[in-house]
């Protein structure tokens, strides 16, 4: 038996070796794991990358990809959700948060472009404008005033991102 231990010393770096194999197959596996889980829900939205995912997908496919099955709705992300099924019915009104709103066929974009989006408020006064456009009459400040903080806590500085889920709140 040449593997006999010979002190406490041996059997702890012994012991310490063993434990290392062990949590780095534990993390091949893992890996290996999640690997087919991403390549399996690039198939669900048949695709090869994430980059051709529709950017209003993308969010749903991450929150798909890291386990979020119960997605947290912030008020822009209900609002999209409710004008999408509205249409989808050929309905002309639809409710969210107990307030009745119309459906808009399209929503023209602001005179502020994604690129002049550099700052929080810019980022305000191109989503008002979409805002406004997008529900004329109804605008109602206070509520455009929510759903702009809403989408900055979200996102944070990724202006970008900010442009990007308003959009898709709006579709």
């Amino acid at each position: 038996m040449e593997n006999k231990i010979q002190s406490f010393a041996t059997f702890s770096e012994t012991r310490k070796a063993a434990m290392e194999t062990k949590l780095r197959e534990e993390a091949s596996a893992k890996r290996t794991s999640e690997a087919q889980r991403f390549a399996d829900l690039l198939a669900e939205y048949e695709v090869s990358t994430v980059a051709e995912i529709a950017e209003e997908q993308r969010t749903e496919f991450f929150a798909k990809l890291v386990g979020e099955t119960d997605e947290v709705e912030t008020e822009g992300n209900a609002f999209g959700d409710a004008v999408r099924k509205a249409k989808e019915a050929g309905e002309d009104e639809f409710t969210v948060g107990g307030e009745t709103y119309k459906v808009k066929e399209s929503v023209e974009e602001a005179k502020v472009e994604e690129a002049d989006v550099k700052s929080a408020e810019d980022f305000k006064e191109y989503a008002f404008a979409v805002l406004k456009k997008a529900h004329g009459d109804d605008f109602d400040e206070a509520k455009a005033q929510e759903v702009v903080d809403g989408i900055l806590d979200k996102c944070g500085d990724d202006y970008g991102a900010c442009v990007g889920t308003l959009q898709a709140s709006l579709s």
